[in-house]
């Protein structure tokens, strides 16, 4: 089980991820991807300053803040990895703030 949290507050933004979607190659590998494209956009953007980043096997982590486009990229991401879960329970659990 993949375990993802993603919260915000005082225009901070934050997304984790722990685990591994065992048994099914298709969830980690999404989860990986979501983790990986988020580090790297939201990285190379002037706007957004990085707060702290973490990648290691079966861990990820990293907070940011950057005012309404950093809204925006937590607010994608969130909806991305709560998407994930619904679609798939078993291998993937979310626990955040996301707008619906």
């Amino acid at each position: 089980m993949t375990y993802v949290t993603a919260k915000k507050e005082n225009g901070i933004y934050r997304i984790s991820a722990r685990g591994h979607a065992t048994g099914s190659p298709e969830c980690c590998a999404a989860v990986s991807a979501l983790a990986c494209t988020l580090a790297g956009y939201a990285g190379r953007d002037p706007e957004i300053k990085v707060l702290s980043k973490s990648v290691a096997p079966g861990r990820f982590g990293f907070s940011f803040s950057g005012g309404e486009r950093a809204r925006l990229i937590f607010g994608a991401f969130a909806f991305g990895f709560c998407a994930l879960a619904r679609a798939f329970p078993l291998f993937v659990s979310f626990d955040g703030d996301v707008d619906q």
